[in-house]
């Protein structure tokens, strides 16, 4: 149910009110006016998104080199995890665990009959944690879609495109709803701003 004015606040700031009931549309102000309401609000102070990731990305750069995972054709990897986490039996729809990308990629690996000392295994930890950006734990599927496309071998960057595109696709009708891109760039958005932006962040993903 959405969250109306007569509800109580519930921890919401003034921000999430604003963003989550549509007041700032209600009041005529465009998508411009709405953000730098937010940021006066708040005193949100400008901020170097690039930065905030940039240990993910350099240690995801490092981990590429190196990985097996480098020897995995992108449509096939992408495919295979996303079969595995659409699966009622495995139950990972709320996103992948360290333990669950683990034992999928060293089964992946095994069923490729790709070799893997126990330095490539230790490294899918690593893997992993460069690819949770949101550093929850867990990995969405935008999170692993796009971070495992770094690691897997793609003969262009046009079938690395269109792989990430049909694991996000999710009902398969060749078309990103807006709940599919936003389950993309969500982690995305919460790991490129700071905690006191927060309240910008719904915005964001408009």
């Amino acid at each position: 149910r959405s969250p109306s004015f007569t509800e109580p606040a519930m921890g919401l700031s003034l921000g999430h009110a604003f963003t989550c009931c549509g007041a700032a549309e209600a009041l005529g102000l465009g998508y411009d006016e709405s953000i730098a309401l937010l940021i006066s609000i708040h005193g949100i102070e400008p901020w170097n998104a690039r930065n905030l990731i940039r240990e993910n990305l350099q240690r995801q750069a490092e981990l590429a080199q190196r990985t097996p995972l480098r020897f995995l054709n992108v449509e096939d990897g992408l495919a295979y995890f996303r079969y595995e986490t659409r699966s009622v039996i495995k139950g990972w729809s709320q996103g992948l665990t360290r333990d669950q990308f683990i034992s999928a990629a060293v089964t992946l690996l095994a069923k490729k009959e790709i070799p893997m000392t126990q330095g490539d295994r230790d490294d899918l930890y690593h893997i992993f944690d460069s690819m949770d950006f949101d550093r929850n734990g867990q990995l969405s599927t935008g999170e692993w879609a796009a971070g495992l496309s770094v690691f897997f071998k793609g003969p262009s960057l046009d079938a690395t495109v269109h792989a990430v595109f049909r694991t996000l696709d999710t009902n398969e009708n060749r078309t990103l709803s807006r709940w599919e891109l936003q389950e993309y760039l969500s982690p995305f958005v919460k790991a490129m701003s700071p905690p006191e932006a927060d309240p910008l962040r719904p915005m964001l993903l408009k």
